[in-house]
């Protein structure tokens, strides 16, 4: 019954948008947003997805030591024509991380090694490697 409903909802928004795919998948969003049982079955095959993404970009910005977003955005205090040059800039950099890969992305930063790691190095490089006559 559910994929019956689902498969209805596409077909009605295919008429009232003349068979163009796009004005159709338009419609289906601005429905999903205030038919839940419609949102739900067509999230439900890319659920897993879904939260695999969330939680990924999640455990990435805890791994970070960058602050977190801000509630409210700040304002840019710059010309409208630099605005857009600096933000292409910074989406289309080589540094920048991309949609789905973002823990391919390049750390920002290096930490210092810490002392128990240094000397957990110090204590691996005094030990010999064992001889081939003591097997």
């Amino acid at each position: 019954m559910s994929r019956r409903y689902l498969e209805d909802k596409i077909k009605d928004a295919l008429v009232l948008s003349g068979g163009n795919s796009a004005k159709a998948q338009h419609l289906l969003i601005q429905w999903a947003g205030e038919d839940k049982k419609l949102l739900q079955l067509l999230s439900q095959p890319h659920l897993k997805g879904i939260t695999a993404h969330a939680v990924g970009r999640v455990i990435a910005q805890m791994d970070r030591d960058d602050e977190p977003l801000p509630d409210e955005p700040m304002a840019v205090d710059m010309s409208p024509s630099n605005f857009g040059k600096s933000l292409l800039g910074a989406m289309g950099g080589q540094d920048s991380a991309h949609f789905g890969h973002e823990r391919s992305a390049p750390r920002q930063k290096k930490k210092q090694a810490s002392q128990q790691h240094i000397n957990a190095i110090h204590m691996l490089a005094k030990k010999t490697p064992p001889k081939e006559n003591d097997q």
